[in-house]
């Protein structure tokens, strides 16, 4: 009997894979990826979601693409026998501009000699694929808050993305409420979109607070009451009220005070709702840990200590932040 002999892949082959691995173990565990969904080409809808992707044939090779909304239907309708000709309402959209641009690591490989014996005896190729999964999830993470809080990310900003960084110019999220202050309190922070005026802007609603916030009954009720004034569109959220909301990431910090109960009763009544009384998809989310009224409070373990992020519907596409609100303690 004849055997035949070992028949390695091709190399091709042996990378594709390798990719592939790659991919799967650098998919991002956070609340910002779990509630996500797609542009709809067809439709020319939105998704309701926080964290929108957008299909590369969209942008058909350039690094940006133009994407429009389609309105609803809003004008009133005839009555009777009253003459419908002439009363035809034609379609309403909105349009945004998105950007992308190339982001890449990469790692060496010996090719020959003992460095290469060595490599292949410790599998330290194979040893990359996890380090690049670790290194891809906190990168699109980085890239993530970047877009949700400065507007773009560092790979539409930075100094060498060709193209795409003199149009993505830096500039604090349009929409901050600052804890402390009223839901209609003149105080807050009007926006300009001047980066300087606005950032100064946002120091003295900070100033006028008075410091760090713990959260609060009050402090949640002006946030829901603020989101109320904007205007904010709410997400579907099962076991909300009407079952529609907001999502509001906090930090480690600011979560171990959710955690104690008696705090909870002492602070936020009965209106607090743990986890384990929610919506058994909505505690499948990363970091959710209960909800109060409107707002579905989940950990953001990447947030800073003193500040907190109100997510609501559209967070990001391909780094260009549609309609966000952030809220600093």
């Amino acid at each position: 009997m004849n055997m035949a002999a070992y028949t390695p892949l091709a190399k091709e082959s042996h990378r594709v894979g390798l990719d592939k691995e790659l991919r799967i173990k650098s998919r991002l565990a956070s609340i910002y990826t779990d509630v996500q969904g797609q542009y709809n080409t067809e439709k020319k809808q939105i998704p309701n979601a926080i964290y929108m992707s957008v299909d590369p044939k969209e942008l058909s090779g350039s690094s940006s693409a133009v994407i429009t909304m389609k309105m609803n239907l809003r004008q009133d309708g005839v009555y009777g026998n009253m003459q419908a000709t002439g009363t035809e309402e034609g379609a309403r959209t909105k349009s945004f501009r998105i950007f992308r641009n190339n982001r890449r690591k990469v790692v060496s490989k010996p090719g020959y000699g003992v460095d290469k014996l060595d490599a292949d005896f410790l599998k330290l190729f194979e040893k990359h694929i996890d380090e690049l999964a670790i290194w891809n999830m906190d990168d699109e993470d980085l890239h993530i808050h970047q877009g949700l809080i400065e507007t773009f990310g560092a790979s539409l900003t930075h100094e060498e993305a060709m193209g795409t960084n003199t149009v993505c110019q830096r500039n604090l999220n349009p929409n901050i409420f600052v804890a402390g202050l009223g839901a209609y309190d003149v105080r807050q922070p009007v926006y300009n979109r001047n980066a300087a005026t606005y950032t100064t802007n946002v120091q003295n609603a900070l100033t006028a607070a008075g410091g760090a916030k713990i959260l609060t009954s009050n402090w949640l009720s002006n946030l829901s009451n603020y989101a109320l004034k904007k205007r904010i569109e709410r997400l579907d959220i099962p076991g909300l009220p009407g079952n529609k909301g907001y999502i509001v990431t906090i930090s480690e910090l600011q979560a171990m005070y959710l955690s104690d109960p008696e705090w909870c009763k002492n602070n936020l009544g009965n209106l607090w709702i743990q986890k384990t009384a929610l919506s058994e998809k909505v505690m499948g989310w990363t970091g959710v840990i209960g909800s109060y009224k409107d707002l579905l409070i989940a950990v953001d373990m990447d947030s800073i200590q003193d500040s907190i992020t109100f997510s609501f519907q559209y967070a990001q596409t391909a780094s260009c932040t549609l309609r966000r609100l952030d809220v600093f303690a």
